[in-house]
């Protein structure tokens, strides 16, 4: 992904008259704001092609007070925006400052930078919210060098911070705050009245107050949270993956008349794929959509497609996805927005396809001129001539700030001394949804009887309800009770017992984590585990694991499988594996069914 775009949108100058209250939420990695409209090459929106009549005849929003909360939480120093979230966080709020007229007033704050994110902060955590600037005229340069000196560190106190800005805000009339974080509230258990969702519907009880909020690499569950802010306040709830994608999505945040009028992972104009024939009838749409069979009608210059009473896809040749990119702009536009940034693209009959939002399930089919000439694994060339929107989600996953502790059985009033999660990806099973997959080192509390600290590594599955279960898909048994020395153990332990102490678990941290890319262009989870020198493989399609990776091509070449090793990602976008014996190492291709030499 290529960095964020620096110019401003033509609508941006009547947005950003509103008061502003800047509430800095940011987490493991960055947080960013951008003007709303530029496309992901950095090319201002007048410099691109494809310029929709509605965007230019839609009237400017009418200010409004604004409070933008944003994560500054531990989770945000994770280096996967790509990069440090929260350097993009840094970098794209200092740009959204810049922006703003001298008449406009805002506050700024920040969370989660006061303390760090141990068991013995939490309490002071949990109220960890700085002002950076107290609501008025902006002092745009204290405010960006106040930005500048944040350190991502501590808790996720959302409920608190929403209250927070809340009370920045006029006590009644049209008002709205943003919030951008990259997890759930991990104070929400700690503190009676603090329970997110409660909270949005106290402060939207009067109607005028709305929430709209932007995950920053969100799981299922965060998703889920976010959500529900937006459904009791008359909000609305979007993912971003990238900061390109962040900051266009803060700023549509800012201005939801013209974001309305863009297409989305959400959808178009209040249509969104998946929706039944009679929802979109309410939503506007007319014509006759029949129960049975396809049926395609004309709706805000966009083609909508329905199968059997369900809206399938969504596709424009006029107007602009929320992030700005436009029929007529360079396919390589779509590239630094949307592209895996470890996978190749996948072109079938002639479009790009790219994740839109992988929680609800929804992708991205870019036609472009050129795409029949297409070469697999290399870089899409030509101009785009239409965008579809389409219940089509690649199976791309994403590294995601791990799930609190407070949602895995046994862990919930236990130190991370006890319970230290390591590492977790999102993907999408087939059947199930979104799913989480953390890692997470266990220090077991009955091996105090054989006189050692034993811990193990286990991989847990956190679906978007909370839903903890095994990788097979049993319901997690409380980690207070495993026993390493048990057979079976508790759970789904990956790889035998070892011994640590608070002091090691940073040793262990490389030896236990998904791979990079965590999944292959089937689904397929990668990682490793300790005592386990082969890779490990989880297919999501069957929701089980297995220890051994399938080389089925083998039988001329007998080798240890402690010499199995990933190398890189091939033009399909599947994991090369090599294997070694007598000094002569293989390399194995997926051919769709399982390894075989080439």
């Amino acid at each position: 992904m290529t960095p964020d775009s620096t110019t401003r949108h033509a609508g941006l100058s009547a947005t950003v008259t509103a008061a502003l209250i800047l509430i800095l939420i940011c987490g493991l990695t960055g947080c960013a704001f951008l003007p709303f409209g530029g496309g992901g090459s950095g090319d201002s929106a007048d410099e691109q092609a494809g310029t929709s009549a509605q965007e230019e005849t839609a009237p400017p929003p009418e200010p409004i007070p604004t409070a933008i909360v944003l994560d500054a939480s531990g989770s945000m120093k994770a280096d996967d925006a790509p990069g440090v979230r929260f350097t993009a966080a840094q970098r794209a709020v200092t740009k959204l400052i810049d922006s703003l007229p001298p008449e406009q007033q805002a506050a700024v704050l920040a969370y989660g930078t006061g303390t760090d994110s141990s068991f013995a902060q939490k309490t002071a955590g949990c109220r960890d919210v700085k002002t950076l600037a107290k609501f008025g005229r902006v002092d745009k340069g204290r405010v960006k060098r106040a930005i500048t000196d944040l350190k991502p560190a501590g808790y996720t106190p959302i409920a608190y911070s929403l209250k927070q800005a809340a009370a920045q805000l006029p006590g009644s009339g049209p008002r709205q705050i943003v919030l951008l974080t990259d997890g759930v509230d991990t104070c929400s258990d700690d503190a009676e009245g603090l329970d997110p969702c409660r909270v949005a519907q106290e402060l939207g009880a009067d109607g005028d107050l709305h929430i709209h909020a932007v995950g920053f690499r969100a799981d299922g569950p965060t998703s889920k949270q976010l959500t529900c802010l937006a459904d009791e306040t008359g909000g609305s709830s979007q993912n971003a993956l990238n900061g390109p994608q962040l900051s266009a999505r803060m700023a549509a945040a800012l201005n939801r008349p013209l974001a309305d009028t863009r297409l989305s992972p959400a959808g178009y104009h209040g249509l969104t794929p998946g929706m039944t024939a009679q929802a979109a009838t309410a939503a506007g749409l007319e014509g006759e959509i029949p129960a049975t069979g396809r049926a395609e009608l004309a709706y805000h210059g966009a083609t909508v497609v329905f199968e059997d009473g369900k809206l399938r896809e969504i596709t424009t040749s006029t107007a602009r996805t929320i992030d700005g990119l436009a029929p007529g702009d360079d396919i390589s536009q779509a590239e630094s927005t949307y592209k895996n940034p470890h996978l190749p693209t996948q072109v079938v009959d002639g479009s790009a396809r790219y994740t839109a939002d992988a929680i609800t399930g929804t992708g991205y089919r870019i036609a472009f001129t050129g795409a029949d000439a297409h070469t697999p694994g290399a870089n899409p060339s030509g101009k785009i001539t239409s965008i579809t929107l389409c219940d089509c989600a690649t199976n791309d996953s994403y590294s995601v700030a791990p799930p609190p502790l407070r949602m895995f059985p046994g862990c919930e009033h236990l130190t991370g001394d006890t319970c230290r999660t390591v590492d977790a990806v999102q993907v999408r099973h087939p059947e199930k949804g979104p799913l989480t997959l953390t890692m997470m080192m266990v220090y077991n509390q009955s091996s105090k009887k054989y006189g050692d600290t034993a811990a193990t590594g286990f991989l847990w599955v956190v679906d978007a309800d909370g839903k903890v279960t095994d990788p097979m898909g049993s319901p997690a048994a409380s980690v207070a009770d495993c026993d390493p020395h048990a057979e079976g153990g508790c759970g789904e332990a990956v790889g035998p017992a070892f011994r640590w102490d608070a002091a090691e678990v940073d040793e262990h941290r490389d030896s236990f984590k998904f791979f990079t890319p965590e999944t292959d262009r089937d689904g397929t989870v990668f990682f490793r585990a300790p005592g386990v020198k082969n890779p490990i493989m989880w297919k999501p399609s069957r929701y089980g694991t297995t220890y051994e990776l399938d080389v089925p091509d083998i039988a001329d070449f007998q080798f240890d499988r402690d010499t199995l090793a990933l190398g890189d990602v091939d033009q399909s976008g599947h994991y090369v594996l090599n294997a070694t014996a007598n000094g002569t190492t293989r390399a194995y291709h997926y051919d769709g069914h399982g390894y075989v030499t080439e």
